[in-house]
């Protein structure tokens, strides 16, 4: 039945593909599916026709109109995470059966009731679902197609005052979230870092102190040990085997205890596309070879993706699902031969995912898991499982300190010099980068995979233009500004929390994600134009993720807590200015044109920039009003074809007179959809209008950005 299971899931894939694209793809692998199916069984291809048409075609049009979640949402225990002031978040299932997030905030009495939640609870929202919104930049990560892709949800409830109440458990699933419950209490009972590593090893919480090493994980190559390899169901399942063996019980017992245990793994353990894989799979074995179906490795793995492809048609556009069954497929087919030389060769396999999805990858992520994974496997799993089953031995307070010590080798390792940054690599370029690597792998000759992986570096870090990018921070400003062949790099602003704490604030999921995939390395110059949170809020995180060689600001915001928490050990260096002043990074020369004199209002003291870019006159004004227009700048007689508008197109900036004497080729403003300033007010938008001056702003066309070649530019927007 080998080839059988091969020619239902590729058929599969290229039908459903016909419908929800990209059709080109979809074509060619059906061709190839009855090139080489058709021979082999007609019945098995014409099968995996039908599934995917029918499938994709479902999925087409539950993408196309999905439902809307009403009535009561019904939230497990273990679903609710606490912010601060009374607001929490939740996800659950609505009345109708869809999933679905939300946020809000309870009295106390609620509150009390969800911290000590050990059975469902009912919420009940008075304002109604809205739908989950896209990107609005490039390169930022698509939240909105990954929530469809993964649990097939559309809608999320915005925040509001949420009606909370017990639920008395109804069903087995209720059941398993409370043993899930019951196990978090008792990992919550283990020093500190034993409970982090346990919640993200063992449940597959990456929450808390996880949050800051998700990145550690990623850049050494590690992250799937925790959320896609399906490690945890490797572990317990061989700790199982192995107790058993010496307790003498009949394997056949173990086998069909864990036709049982194993679906229940599901509830208890997030159901990830590895968590997934790694499930059915070893469900599907133990039936093999409890029932004798004579089926293959092959033929498992087969029938898991294809049921999994049903359930969820998009899991392969997902990165954990890509390498989950990526890598499990070369396993399958492709026989070891030692240790690192197959651990070189995963790497291998796994590197064009990962260039498209995270546009870097470490040179030694192959050693990395081959030194690493058997201790998370057989040393650190291991211990926590056992840690997990009794919480007070009192060996714990040594192994947190070993495990603290573990960690901390770890951040080293990440902070080694060698990553490679890649830049953003299209999707179609890593599928074929995929396929030469495959044929390597089989052929045993790498030199082509490696010159075309040389040449589509180049061809990706080619930037041969100047480009000033307005980043669409929300209620914030980001301007960033590309010297060509990347002689310069400088940022204006980060954005930052104008509305409180966040854990994924836009200077990391996008600003962050947007040098990455621009293949930057380090920005030149940090230019921080007044200390207002909206503008500077997340120089830190700028600064903690990329390479800055240097902070500028005005003497008055120097000693600004925002802009000195940027440092480290006073890296990098603070230079202040005041009109007058010159910035020059290599062709890049932009003058200081304000502020001539400090003053108490941080407004008025931002830091306005002239220069020419490209082939066109530029004046990015901060947050600077119309007092600064009219008595600083005006009589200058700057001649400006790119004007950055004055403090997100409000009121107190954009002065008529000034607008009119300047007379831009085009006005850009930063701010927030919906913001709560009512920002661009309609003062400022009329004076555009009445003088004939096109106006954009961020929160209608999402990110904004030019090119220039010196000659001639072009603007183009992130959503029109």
């Amino acid at each position: 039945m080998n080839q059988r299971a091969v020619v239902v899931v590729v058929p599969l894939i290229g039908c459903q593909l016909l419908w929800l694209g990209p059709l080109w793809l979809g074509v060619i692998i059906l061709l190839v599916a009855v090139w080489r199916g058709w021979r082999l069984g007609w019945r098995w291809l014409v099968l995996g026709c039908v599934l995917g048409l029918v499938s994709g075609g479902v999925e087409a049009m539950r993408t196309r109109n999905p439902t809307v979640p009403n009535g009561v949402i019904v939230v497990q225990p273990t679903s609710w995470r606490a912010g601060s002031d009374h607001y929490y978040n939740f996800s659950g299932q609505s009345s109708n059966g869809i999933y679905v997030t939300g946020g809000g905030t309870v009295d106390d009495e609620a509150g009390r009731k969800i911290d000590n939640a050990t059975r469902p609870l009912t919420v009940t929202c008075s304002e109604p679902a809205e739908r989950i919104t896209g990107p609005r930049n490039l390169y930022e990560f698509d939240y909105r197609d990954f929530a469809w892709a993964q649990y097939h949800q559309a809608y999320r409830f915005p925040g509001q005052k949420l009606r909370v109440a017990v639920r008395n458990s109804k069903s087995v699933v209720d059941w398993l979230y409370g043993v899930r419950n019951r196990l978090l209490m008792r990992m919550d009972r283990l020093p500190n870092k034993m409970n982090t590593y346990a919640r993200a090893l063992i449940l597959g919480l990456m929450d808390g102190q996880m949050t800051d090493m998700r990145d550690v994980f990623s850049r050494l190559g590690i992250i799937h040990l925790f959320s896609v390899s399906g490690l945890h169901i490797f572990a317990l399942v061989g700790m199982l085997y192995w107790l058993t063996d010496r307790l003498r019980v009949p394997r056949e017992w173990v086998d069909w205890s864990l036709l049982v245990l194993l679906p229940t793994l599901l509830v208890i353990i997030p159901p990830g596309a590895g968590i997934v894989r790694s499930v059915w799979m070893r469900f599907l074995q133990v039936l093999n070879d409890r029932w004798s179906w004579h089926l293959t490795t092959l033929d498992v793995f087969c029938a898991v993706l294809a049921v999994n492809l049903l359930w969820q048609p998009r899991v392969l556009t997902t990165l954990g699902g890509q390498l989950t069954y990526l890598l499990t497929f070369f396993l399958v087919v492709q026989p070891m031969r030692g240790r690192w030389r197959s651990a070189l060769t995963m790497a291998g396999v796994s590197m064009p995912p990962l260039l498209v999805a995270m546009y870097g990858v470490h040179p030694l992520t192959f050693a990395f898991n081959c030194v690493l994974m058997p201790v998370f496997e057989r040393v650190l799993m291991p211990v926590l499982i056992v840690a997990v089953c009794w919480p007070g031995c009192p060996l714990w307070p040594a192994c947190n300190v070993m495990l603290t010590r573990f960690e901390s080798g770890l951040i080293w390792l990440g902070q080694l010099p060698g990553y490679w940054h890649f830049a953003a690599l299209p999707w179609v370029a890593g599928l074929m980068l995929l396929w030469l690597i495959l044929r390597a792998v089989v052929r045993r000759r790498w030199l082509t995979p490696i010159l075309v992986t040389l040449i589509m570096y180049m061809w990706v870090n080619i930037h041969p233009q100047w480009r000033v990018t307005i980043i669409d921070v929300g209620q914030g400003d980001s301007i960033l500004i590309e010297a060509p062949w990347k002689q310069a790099t400088v940022l204006i602003d980060t954005g930052g929390r104008a509305f409180g704490e966040t854990s994924s604030p836009p200077a990391k999921r996008v600003t962050l994600n947007y040098l990455a995939a621009r293949g930057i390395t380090h920005l030149d110059m940090l230019v921080l134009t007044h200390p207002d949170a909206d503008h500077v809020g997340d120089a830190a995180v700028i600064t903690k993720g990329i390479a800055v060689r240097q902070i500028v600001t005005t003497p008055t915001a120097a000693g600004a807590k925002l802009i000195t928490g940027a440092q480290v050990a006073g890296r990098p260096r603070i230079r202040t200015v005041m009109a007058g002043s010159r910035l020059k990074v290599g062709p890049l020369r932009l003058d200081v044109v304000a502020p001539n004199h400090e003053t108490e209002d941080t407004n008025s003291n931002s830091v306005v920039l002239y220069g020419k870019i490209g082939d066109s006159n530029w004046l990015l004004t901060g947050d600077a009003d119309q007092q600064v227009e009219t008595e600083q700048l005006q009589p200058q007689n700057l001649a400006v074809d790119f004007l950055k508008v004055g403090h997100h197109g409000s009121k107190t900036s954009s002065n008529p007179a000034f607008i009119a004497a300047i007379h831009p080729q085009l006005g850009l403003a930063s701010a927030g959809v919906n913001n709560r300033y009512g920002h661009p007010h309609a003062e400022t938008v009329a004076t555009f209008n009445n003088l004939g001056i096109p106006f954009l702003v961020t929160s209608q066309t999402g990110m904004i950005w030019v090119d220039s070649s010196g000659q001639s530019h072009s603007v183009h927007t992130f959503l029109h």
